[in-house]
């Protein structure tokens, strides 16, 4: 390889690199669960399951943009996912992004309170209430938390 190509080369890694690490380095404090169902659990029924889940613990649905129809609907697709977006109903700071991927079912949940850098305590008891739940409703053998989330859907 040429100098001009090696040079190159290292560029476009480290460019790579960068916009990979530094959203999660700018961003807000966040908090991943990931939902590993059985067999016998299909998308379609953790999207139910989570939004009434959801619902129940004082949040609501907020629409998000679907990329390919310019529409904002409960649920969107993107990447081979099925995407949507909680907030609080007492403190909409608070959201709760649900991401669904079709391929082998595993549901990441994406908890944040925007506008700070860490976590209130009437966050983090909110997020002790939700993880909470969730092991209650999916088994604690199905939940992880705090899966990295590159690989978290």
């Amino acid at each position: 390889m040429k100098p001009n190509q090696i040079i190159n080369t290292l560029f476009f890694i480290g460019l790579f690199l960068l916009s990979i690490f530094l959203p999660s380095v700018v961003s807000a404090e966040e908090k991943v669960i990931k939902i590993t169902p059985g067999d016998e659990a299909d998308t379609i029924n953790m999207r139910y399951e989570v939004t009434l889940m959801m619902e129940d613990l004082g949040y609501k649905w907020y629409p998000v943009l679907n990329e390919s129809t310019g529409e904002y609907l409960k649920v969107a697709e993107r990447y081979g996912q099925y995407r949507m977006l909680f907030e609080l109903k007492t403190t909409p700071s608070i959201q709760v992004r649900v991401h669904f991927r079709e391929t082998d079912n595993v549901t990441g949940i994406h908890f944040t309170e925007s506008d700070t850098s860490k976590l209130s305590a009437f966050a983090k008891q909110q997020y002790q209430i939700l993880i909470t739940r969730i092991k209650h409703e999916f088994g604690t053998e199905h939940v992880t938390e705090n899966s990295f989330s590159l690989f978290t859907p």
